[in-house]
């Protein structure tokens, strides 16, 4: 959306969201054992989960997870949000997170990128595509919550690298994913095919 470009930022030291159903594929098991990674140097850490909580026995192994690793006061479950609350949500988040094991290409990657948030992700599927490793974000293997901890610890302990990788995601998605942009992109790909249909066809 266009206006994730225009996004007014106030974000809330140590706020990470993570915008996915509680479900296996999206892996909130890997991104809880990775906060607890990360809160051992970054106290501060706090992590919103926004969307849907209707797999009831997955939700109950990440929050059993939660309490175990003694981070239950640190991962908040919002449930499934409205278009105004999701703004919100980015607008305060310090950085934005996604653990999944299948992905096709996530939104919530994108929006981050073109609100100016860093992201780190796991590598599946369009993910790694998306944001690039060492200059919008941090990419690691799926299912690595060492190596997700890790690069968010990265990111957030280090103002400099922060502030050079927000600034990078905010020009690399207005090249790929600005409403505008994309359109134009589309358009070049119908004058070629128009163009070689034309050009191979009868005179």
């Amino acid at each position: 959306p266009e206006e994730m470009f225009a996004l007014a930022r106030r974000p809330v030291p140590g706020r990470l969201l993570l915008a996915a159903s509680v479900t296996p594929r999206k892996d909130l098991l890997t991104a809880v054992r990775g906060v607890a990674i990360a809160s051992r140097d970054l106290p501060s850490l706090h992590l919103q989960v926004a969307g849907r909580t209707d797999d009831a026995d997955y939700v109950g192994k990440v929050r059993t997870a939660c309490r175990e690793l003694g981070v239950g006061d640190r991962v908040e479950f919002l449930g499934l949000q409205n278009r105004d609350q999701m703004r919100q949500l980015y607008r305060e988040a310090q950085l934005v997170i996604l653990s999944s094991q299948e992905e096709v290409s996530p939104m919530s990657a994108i929006e981050a990128l073109a609100a100016g948030i860093p992201v780190v992700t796991t590598r599946a599927g369009g993910a790694g595509y998306i944001v690039a490793d060492g200059r919008t974000g941090r990419v690691v293997d799926v299912g690595d919550a060492e190596a997700l901890g890790g690069a968010m610890v990265q990111v957030l302990s280090d103002p400099e690298l922060y502030v050079a990788l927000g600034r990078a995601a905010k020009i690399a998605a207005a090249e790929r994913f600005h409403p505008r942009r994309v359109a134009e992109r589309y358009l070049e790909v119908y004058r070629l095919v128009w163009e070689t249909a034309s050009q191979s066809s009868p005179s």
